[in-house]
């Protein structure tokens, strides 16, 4: 029997420290057809704690709530795999193949606050939103680097999308509210390759708090 309580963050320290430097591949999403994406378990562990301080401290992200996924199996989803409970929430997978009727009530019998998605399939999500409101849901993150954000075009000129329209009550088009489109490795820029002084959140989750 362990003597620790068996959490995702002790499994991801587990492949630190006797598997620093075996490789993790996916395909890249901006290019399917292209070349793949390869790093280390130990790199993705810093990602992951980068990813859990910014669930924290940008997107508010409390113990407990739901944080959404529409992707597919990339490196970007792995280290949301071990983020989301890292920082004692609810990683909730959304099957990117179901009706835009299902994706919507699928995102509000969670209540999603936040939802991660890969570029392909923010046009699934957007359909979702015409559906009904939204209400629990405070951002959009795109699963992409600055690069390969989503663009549209205002004025005449393409600019990067920085948010999404969804429906804010029951009943009409009129009634709408944009919720926050961000960049994925934006987020990720500038955090700790740890989980400094709330370490007790990020690696002691067996423990009470």
């Amino acid at each position: 029997m362990s003597d620790k309580p068996l959490t995702i963050t002790s499994i991801l320290d587990h492949a630190v420290k006797w598997h620093p430097d075996e490789p993790v591949v996916s395909r890249t999403i901006e290019d399917p057809e292209g070349p793949f994406h390869r790093y280390t378990y130990s790199a993705a562990a810093g990602r992951a704690a980068q990813l859990a301080n910014a669930l924290v401290k940008t997107l508010g992200v409390r113990r407990g709530e739901r944080v959404g996924t529409l992707a597919f199996s990339s490196y970007r989803h792995l280290e949301l795999y071990y983020a989301v409970p890292g920082v004692a929430a609810v990683c909730h997978t959304i099957n990117p193949r179901l009706h835009e009727d299902q994706v919507h009530f699928i995102l509000n019998d969670a209540a999603d606050a936040v939802l991660f998605l890969d570029t392909p399939f923010l046009p699934a999500f957007l359909a979702a939103a015409k559906v009904g409101p939204l209400p629990h849901l405070r951002a959009v993150v795109v699963m992409t680097d600055p690069k390969h954000m989503p663009t549209v075009i205002s004025g005449g000129v393409r600019k990067k999308q920085t948010s999404a329209t969804v429906m804010a009550a029951e009943g009409g088009s009129d009634s709408v509210r944009e919720v926050p489109l961000l960049c994925y490795e934006d987020l990720l820029a500038g955090e700790a390759v740890d989980f400094g002084a709330d370490a007790n959140v990020w690696r002691s989750l067996g423990a009470d708090m």
